[in-house]
């Protein structure tokens, strides 16, 4: 007797398996989100190879072999490495930032260090600074 991952008796497809996860989620966010994701990264994945001029003329941009560029239609997503050279090779009809959007999130953050003046380094320093200080 045969069981999927989901515990399906008869079923060996992983898909179905993910899709009966899916209906017996309750959270619909986390249903709505895993939906949406695969179909965006298709749908950017494919104008990024008809701007570049194919599958083969990108990856050849990029410096990889044209079946990785075709794995990135299954996969979750794009690697970031890539973003900028994917950039280049669009004319800028795709940006860095559609592909990689932690860029956004990086580029636009605060800092994690509040901005200001700086400590002294020197114990010298310190002493003088206690003083003022005082």
């Amino acid at each position: 007797r045969l069981l999927s991952r989901a515990g399906i008796p008869g079923c060996l497809s992983s898909h179905f398996s993910i899709i009966f996860k899916l209906e017996n989620t309750v959270d619909d966010g986390v249903k709505k989100a895993f939906q949406e994701k695969p179909d965006t990264n298709i749908d950017l994945v494919g104008r990024i190879i008809n701007e570049a001029g194919g599958g083969p003329a990108l990856a050849k941009a990029v410096g990889l072999k044209s079946a990785s560029i075709y794995k990135w239609r299954r996969s979750r997503g794009i690697p970031c490495k890539y973003a900028i050279a994917i950039e280049k090779a669009t004319n800028g009809a795709v940006s860095r930032f559609e592909i990689c959007t932690e860029l956004v999130e990086i580029l636009t953050a605060p800092p994690a260090v509040p901005q200001g003046r700086e400590r002294p380094k020197r114990a010298r320093d310190w002493r003088y600074e206690a003083r003022l200080a005082a």
